[in-house]
């Protein structure tokens, strides 16, 4: 009884990854997300539907040097319920060990609603040190869950800086 499966899902996904080196400056990692989440029980949506997503990332580096690398990233998420399709891009320039620049854009292009298909800008850079990093952002947050290292919290929409110590 104790180890019997529930009847309502909270969460699912199934991912598949690919990593690929294809020269010794160039490398990516592919995945593929099939994502199921309950609006009621993660955020408080009573009555909402459940969330099905299909998520798409492309993650290519380049390194042009031993110390200095550009990182692209590029994401889809395709799905009916919540805010529809979402498209995402990122840049990041590391001078390693210690600096890094990065510039994003997330972009609801697929809303149903005309006036709420918005771009979501931001810049950052950081320094590293040992294992402290301080981060300087500016840029425009969208309302949602945003999951970071395996915890995921419900966070509002904002603009303006935001300084990070990790």
């Amino acid at each position: 009884e104790f180890f019997k499966f529930g009847k309502v899902i909270f969460n699912r996904d199934l991912t598949i990854g690919i990593n690929r080196k294809f020269n010794k400056n160039l490398k990516g990692i592919f995945t593929f997300i099939n994502q199921e989440y309950n609006q009621d029980v993660v955020l408080g949506h009573t009555g909402e539907p459940n969330v099905l997503a299909n998520i798409a990332v492309v993650d290519m580096t380049y390194k042009f040097t031993s110390k200095k690398a550009l990182r692209g990233e590029l994401q889809g998420l395709w799905t009916k319920e919540d805010k529809q399709d979402w498209a995402a891009l990122l840049l990041e320039y590391t001078v390693s060990p210690h600096w890094f620049f990065s510039v994003a854009d997330q972009y609801n292009y697929g809303n149903d609603i005309e006036a709420n298909r918005l771009h979501y800008y931001t810049g950052s850079f950081g320094y590293t040190y040992q294992t402290t990093r301080i981060a300087v952002t500016y840029g425009r947050q969208r309302e949602g869950v945003v999951c970071v290292g395996g915890v995921c919290r419900q966070v509002p929409a904002s603009n303006g800086f935001s300084i990070t110590l990790s």
